[in-house]
């Protein structure tokens, strides 16, 4: 039985480097133990009907790839079709019709058959062990000697797999099942980075895809100097190895090719992180012409040129990107030209790079030998490369050039000596040294905008006389755009929670906890100053019954806000639904009234600094797994003085039906605006029934308040209890509850309740009488309402 072993691997390379391009015969190895088939037999018939299906889905699939099985015993047949990675649809398709024609008379009708041409590879058996194999090492053992590469000194991998065109690593953290969601993800992760990569000025991208458990973090970064058509070139390349399966499906793996490079896990880490565990290192030459006489001086012109090279990336790329050559003089015998290659994922900032290529040149010399001709190191998000020759191995001139122990930038002209033409030189000086001062003056402005760009977030965000301790308070959670972006799949439309006033809302995984992402819209003044709000008053709060916020991200003019995922979204989307009403119990809603209480009373009294929270309604309750409540959305709210019982603002925002009357007629707020709000969000959630889509200034207005109430007064309260419960209540708990609501949403302010009060008079404590005029009743504003402007929101959310 024939595998995809030494001998066949052998036959691949033989055919990539022998077989003309035009050829039309195939290159076959035909087996020997697994008997051969009759012509004009079932087997046969299988075997062509096969051949035909390999060539219609190879050439269809976007890895070139196929493979089945067709029959039943004892006539089955096993194949497998790959076309080679740089064909196009077309090529492949008419190599898969040489194997349907080649397939039968070929190997003189042997059952066990590989076929190799110069475009495809096929291989059919009467057994399928060659489609589950995986035990692959000693065809790349023979791939590696015959190019003169080994490799060496991979941490914490099983080991590193080198074939011509690539360098394998594979972890060993967990593998996946073929057909699985997590191998979906994997795959479709794959070709978005190849297409997102290829289309960037960058030439890198990251992402993520999938939900817990399945979710798969990947990042794609081509070699600075590529085209983007050589970049999506390497991307293909990708996406056909992980298609292959070369990491015999391990989750953690890493793909090191000569114009790119790709990481892909379950685990976030290396997204965030510039750590370099687990970096790929590969030795390309031996370094045999290099004399013992010559290894110090060849070390310290590779460290040489690597720091500089390293330093130029840094310091003078806004790609984090460098090249550079060292040229040698008659005493550098064996190593006169020297190439180099330093690169950092662009979004990396630039202390983070030179962290990650100084780790990398730190451990240059533990890895590699002395006399090593070229060597190349992928850390978890920065690349390094050395190598002689007698031209670079990558594009354009250098821009760092190292001659005789002096450091020149490639853009430098050293002038001529000649004497007739002495003066022409001179003026050829003159007009490039103008030019190049030019160039960087334009260059420099350029970094200065994009610089001043990067920090117009922090600047209008953090404004003010206060702006130091603002910032201070709050930059330990400060997140990355990158991480972001990876964690929201670039702000995907299908990872889109919602729209409120501040902007959208997306569902991300971030290092393996699921977060809410606020991004605020472009151009939202009104975001600004409620994300700012947001920013320095929910950092400090910690309650159970408070939605955490997790961190935020000012970078690129994005300014967004990370919290903790609720599954369950916000009390509304249960409360006036009327299927998922029934999710909600008498306990289920009593735990959401007292959690809600304590949430507020946390904010009124027990946190640092006394929170009026100015918009609580039922679409900013958010309710978790267990449907516990956590209040969200600070955007309006406002610090109120330890010794001030009220403020006013000429600014009356918030949403109609919530807002008390003091507020929207005077522009008053206090904690028993909140109390108010509180009141109605109770009678919501015993009845059932949203507040009026009315106005509190007409006649005919009369809104769930104030029919409570009268039902109340007429004695015949239980009719609007949320029919949804059914009998199962207990009357005088949901009959108090009413009560409670019924006192917060008084007129008078001062003889509303206080949080303290309500969670007191929740646990058992005696219930005040409720007045005759206790219900909010509707008020004309009048003359008194001149001065103050309103943003008020009817039926949707903000």
């Amino acid at each position: 039985m024939l595998r995809r072993s030494l001998v066949a691997h052998a036959v691949l390379l033989f055919a990539a480097v022998a077989l003309p391009l035009a050829a039309a015969q195939p290159w076959p190895v035909c087996g020997t133990s697994g008997g051969n088939y009759t012509a004009g037999s079932t087997y046969e018939t299988n075997l062509l009907r096969l051949a035909l299906t390999l060539r219609a889905n190879a050439s269809s699939s976007l890895t070139l790839f196929a493979s089945g099985a067709l029959g039943s015993a004892p006539d089955t047949v096993y194949g497998l079709l790959q076309c080679r990675g740089d064909m196009n649809p077309s090529d492949c398709f008419d190599c898969g019709t040489n194997v349907w024609r080649d397939a039968g008379p070929t190997c003189n009708r042997t059952k066990d058959a590989i076929l190799v041409y110069n475009q495809c590879y096929a291989q059919f058996s009467d057994r399928g062990d060659f489609l589950a194999a995986t035990n692959n090492s000693g065809a790349y053992s023979l791939l590696i000697s015959g190019t003169n590469i080994t490799s060496t000194n991979v941490t914490g991998y099983d080991g590193a797999v080198t074939s011509a065109k690539r360098t394998t690593l594979c972890g060993t953290g967990g593998t996946y099942t073929a057909g699985s969601t997590y191998e979906s993800n994997l795959l479709n992760l794959t070709r978005t980075l190849r297409e997102n990569a290829s289309s960037s000025p960058t030439l890198f991208a990251a992402g993520a895809l999938g939900s817990a458990p399945n979710p798969v973090y990947g990042l794609l970064l081509c070699r600075g100097d590529v085209s983007p058509s050589d970049c999506a070139y390497c991307g293909l390349n990708v996406v056909q190895d992980v298609g292959r399966s070369v990491c015999n499906r391990s989750k953690d793996s890493v793909l090191v090719y000569d114009q790119c490079y790709a990481r892909f896990s379950n685990k976030a880490d290396f997204l965030v992180s510039s750590n370099n565990s687990g970096e790929v290192s590969l030795l390309l030459t031996n370094g045999t012409s290099i004399t013992s006489a010559g290894v110090a001086g060849y070390n310290h012109a590779v460290s040489e040129l690597l720091n500089a090279t390293v330093r130029y990336a840094v310091e003078n790329s806004t790609r984090l990107f460098a090249t550079g050559q060292r040229v040698g003089n008659e005493n550098d015998t064996g190593f006169r030209n020297i190439y180099s290659m330093a690169q950092c994922s662009p979004d990396l900032s630039p202390a983070l790079c030179r962290r990650c290529l100084d780790d990398l040149v730190g451990k240059w010399w533990k890895t590699f030998p002395p006399k090593g001709e070229g060597a190349k190191v992928a850390g978890a998000k920065c690349y390094l490369r050395s190598e002689l020759g007698q031209g670079p191995f990558y594009n354009g001139a250098p821009m760092v050039m190292l001659r005789a122990d002096v450091l020149t930038k490639a853009t430098d002209v050293v002038p001529a000596t000649s004497g007739k033409s002495n003066s022409a030189t001179k003026v050829l000086v003159i007009v490039v040294l103008i030019m190049a001062g030019a160039i960087i003056a334009a260059i420099s402005l350029c970094m200065w905008n994009m610089r001043n760009k990067r920090s117009v977030g922090k600047a209008e965000v953090f404004s003010g006389p206060d702006t130091g301790e603002q910032f201070e308070s709050v930059k330990s959670s400060l997140l990355s755009l990158a991480s972001l972006r990876v964690a929201t799949n670039n702000f995907d439309e299908s990872m889109k929670l919602g729209e409120g006033g501040f902007g959208p809302v997306y569902k991300g995984l971030l290092l393996g906890q699921e977060v809410a992402v606020k991004r605020l819209a472009k151009g939202s003044n009104q975001g600004l100053g409620e994300l700012k709000n947001e920013l320095v008053l929910v950092a400090k709060l910690h309650h159970n019954n408070l939605v955490r916020l997790i961190g935020f991200c000012l970078e690129e003019g994005e300014m967004l806000l990370v919290y903790e995922y609720m599954p369950n979204k916000s009390l509304d989307t249960f409360l006036f639904d009327t299927e998922q009403s029934r999710r909600l119990d008498w306990k289920t809603r009593l735990r959401i009234i007292e959690g809600i209480a304590q949430g507020l009373q946390y904010l009124h009294q027990d946190s640092e600094k006394r929170i009026i929270h100015r918009d609580m309604k039922a679409s900013n309750v958010l309710l978790d797994a267990d449907l516990s409540p956590k209040i969200g959305d600070f955007g309006l709210a406002r610090l109120v003085k330890q010794d001030k019982s009220r403020d006013i603002t000429k600014r009356v925002a918030g949403t109609f039906g919530y807002m008390s009357p003091e507020y929207v007629m005077r522009g008053e707020y206090s904690t028993k605006s909140d109390v108010f709000s509180f009141g109605i969000l109770v009678i919501e959630i015993v009845t059932g029934k949203k507040r009026s889509n009315g106005t509190y200034f007409t006649e005919q207005y009369e809104d769930i308040i104030s029919t409570v109430k009268r039902h109340w007064v007429e004695g015949n309260i239980v009719d609007m209890i949320d029919q949804s419960l059914g009998k199962n209540y207990p009357e005088a708990e949901v009959l108090k509850c009413i009560k409670i609501g019924l006192l917060c949403v008084q007129q008078n302010p001062i003889v509303r309740p206080t949080m303290t009060d309500v969670i007191v008079l929740l646990n058992g404590g005696v219930t005040r009488s409720l007045p005759a005029s206790a219900a909010h009743r509707p008020t004309s504003l009048g003359d008194g309402s001149s001065g103050y402007s309103q943003t008020i929101t009817q039926l949707s959310a903000r």
